[in-house]
């Protein structure tokens, strides 16, 4: 009744209702699922909770959220059944050492350590992600009544550089607003190889010079344990992110490793991986068609 009604309004008005009406029935399911966000004064900013499943057990997971695109992350995060990542995560154990390239908010990182607890390192660029990393590193650790899960002594570690083949500086532009939860960002002097033929045309709002470290640099410069699982989601430049690691695949540590693809790299990715004797196991499909994109897994 809802859309036949819809039809009859402008076009600009029925978007901004099939917007509300979606998050309306999203949060409905939350809730109902016994999902909640409460406030931390300590934090200053909001603290959500839900249970999912993770390899046939449910598990109680929380985090921060500080922005309404990380609210909306958090509701649908872990919500597909077809998504073999979450089983995935719950899979490492206590002695596994998971690398998270390109980190966003941390959601996966952290579901593995609360759902295995394994070691972590984050890698991520974006200042605003950062900031959510730490917060829910320190209110897992309260949680948990821990002086703190960060450093030499604890299960993560943060990186904030970006990743790439090579060590070096370079510009991070932001396409759209530095606000928690933003996740389109680019390497400046690499806009052609982002998703979806790049994005040279497109206007950032902000920018910055950080870091960008290959791999390979922080095991052999800075003493770094060898990964046993990685994952990697930076929007097209996964085949970067692997050459500048080719020490690290070449060792035989990693066990196995997510990496998303799209259309540029399906092949690319896979072809380079089985050089080093990892083969695509299990796919987990986001987009088909223009504008595919899909996480493989590979293990050797």
């Amino acid at each position: 009744m809802a859309r036949k009604l819809s039809k009859f309004l402008p076009a600009g008005r029925r978007e901004q209702l099939r917007q509300k009406w979606h998050r309306w029935q999203a949060d409905r399911r939350y809730f109902q699922s016994g999902g909640t966000f409460s406030h931390d004064v300590i934090l200053q900013c909001d603290i959500a909770e839900k249970t999912i499943s993770v390899n046939g057990r449910s598990l109680r997971v929380s985090g921060t959220v500080r922005s309404e695109r990380e609210r909306k992350r958090w509701i649908g995060f872990a919500e597909d059944k077809n998504d073999f990542c979450v089983d995935w995560y719950g899979q490492l154990s206590t002695k596994s050492m998971l690398w998270d390239i390109g980190s966003a908010n941390g959601l996966e990182g952290f579901l593995a350590w609360q759902a295995s607890g394994c070691k972590v390192v984050f890698f991520e660029p974006f200042t605003p992600s950062i900031e959510s990393i730490l917060k829910t590193g320190s209110w897992l650790a309260r949680k948990h009544g821990r002086d703190t899960l960060f450093g030499a002594s604890g299960d993560i570690e943060v990186v904030q550089a970006g990743v790439a083949p090579v060590s070096k500086y370079d510009r991070i532009e932001t396409h759209g607003l530095p606000v928690a939860g933003t996740t389109n960002n680019s390497l400046a002097d690499s806009k052609d190889l982002y998703c979806y033929g790049g994005r040279q045309g497109v206007k950032s709002s902000v920018c910055q010079w950080l870091p960008f470290v290959a791999l390979d640099d922080m095991v052999a410069l800075h003493g770094f344990s060898l990964p046993t699982h990685m994952k990697i989601d930076v929007d097209g430049l996964e085949l970067g992110v692997l050459e500048g690691a080719v020490d690290i695949l070449k060792s035989g540590s990693i066990e196995s490793l997510v990496v998303e693809v799209n259309g540029q790299n399906r092949e690319k990715v896979p072809e380079f991986l089985e050089r080093y004797g990892y083969h695509k196991t299990n796919e987990y499909r986001h987009i088909t068609g223009e504008f595919y994109t899909a996480d493989y897994l590979f293990e050797r």
